[in-house]
């Protein structure tokens, strides 16, 4: 997995290779991160990324903020099963300006603590779909679910609702438990 993060580094734009101190670990920067993936010291079995501002960013980005691409890419990009594509949308997902990774981190956030759906009384949950879901019949299944072109970006995500709503033949929304005959 670090060999392939390794290729994908070298294929990104915006992504630059750092050269490593540590054998087994792969630094990088993107426009005002610094980043070091080595293997997870706990347990040796996958893959953990540190995420450190740059000096003259640290204003730009929260604790929460890095915690957070850290967290996501620990639990979603290198928890097994592995995927090569998960992490090929990890680094599009850092290739975008800061704005538009600002408003990655929030979605997230949705994903990593669906309880802030409810405490926020939302009515949807959200998950970011790393890798193209089966249906969308315009990208094979289990491709890169990140894609991205010179102004446009492409990504999956899934929206659960929230709660037992069931709906009449009249298409009405009815309250769980509710009789749904008119």
């Amino acid at each position: 997995m670090r060999k392939q993060l390794q290729k994908f580094i070298q294929n990104e734009s915006h992504i630059i290779a750092q050269p490593s101190s540590e054998p087994g670990f792969v630094n990088f920067k993107i426009e005002s991160l610094h980043c070091t993936v080595g293997l997870n010291r706990q347990h040796m079995q996958s893959l953990h990324l540190k995420i450190t501002p740059m000096q003259d960013s640290k204003d730009l980005w929260s604790g929460e903020e890095l915690q957070i691409l850290e967290k996501f890419f620990d639990t979603r990009v290198a928890a097994p099963p592995f995927r090569p594509n998960s992490l090929l949308s990890f680094c599009s997902i850092l290739n975008v300006p800061i704005n538009v990774l600002k408003h990655f981190i929030r979605i997230m956030r949705l994903d990593l603590m669906p309880a802030l759906c409810q405490q926020q009384q939302l009515k949807w949950t959200v998950q970011f779909c790393l890798r193209t879901p089966p249906s969308t019949p315009i990208i094979p299944v289990g491709t890169a679910g990140v894609l991205l072109s010179r102004t446009k970006i492409l990504f999956f995500l899934q929206i659960t609702r929230i709660g037992n709503m069931h709906y009449n033949a009249a298409g009405a929304p009815n309250a769980a438990g509710a009789n749904s005959e008119p």
